[in-house]
C-alpha cells in the first residue's frame, strides 16, 4: 500500500507541529495552570470562530447537490450548534 507522500509532509511539518503541539499555552491547558483570563478568551475566540463555520456549513448544506453532501453538511453544522451553545455561556452577546 502507497502512502503518498503523506509521511514525507508529516516529517517534513514536523517542527512546525512541534512548536504548534508544544505551545506554553497547551501546556498550560493540559497541566492546569492556565489562567483563567486566558481561557475565558481562547472559548470566546472559539465561539465566534465555531458561530461563523457553522453559518458556513449551513450555506453548504443549501448548496449542496446531493443527499449524501446535504447529510454530511448538517452533521457538521449540528456538531457545531452544540459547542455555540455551550460557548455562548461564556460570551456576552
Amino acid at each position: 500500500m502507497s502512502y503518498g507522500s503523506t509521511f514525507i509532509a508529516w516529517r517534513d511539518a514536523n517542527s512546525a507541529w512541534s512548536s504548534y503541539a508544544f505551545h506554553a499555552f497547551v501546556q498550560y491547558l493540559g497541566d492546569g495552570n492556565l489562567p483563567r483570563t486566558a481561557f475565558l478568551h481562547y472559548l470566546k475566540q472559539d465561539y465566534i470562530f465555531l458561530f461563523h463555520f457553522s453559518r458556513a456549513w449551513a450555506l453548504a448544506m443549501t448548496k449542496a447537490e446531493t443527499v449524501r453532501e446535504m447529510r454530511l453538511a448538517a452533521g457538521t453544522v449540528n456538531e457545531g450548534v452544540v459547542l455555540i451553545w455551550c460557548g455562548a455561556n461564556f460570551v456576552n452577546h
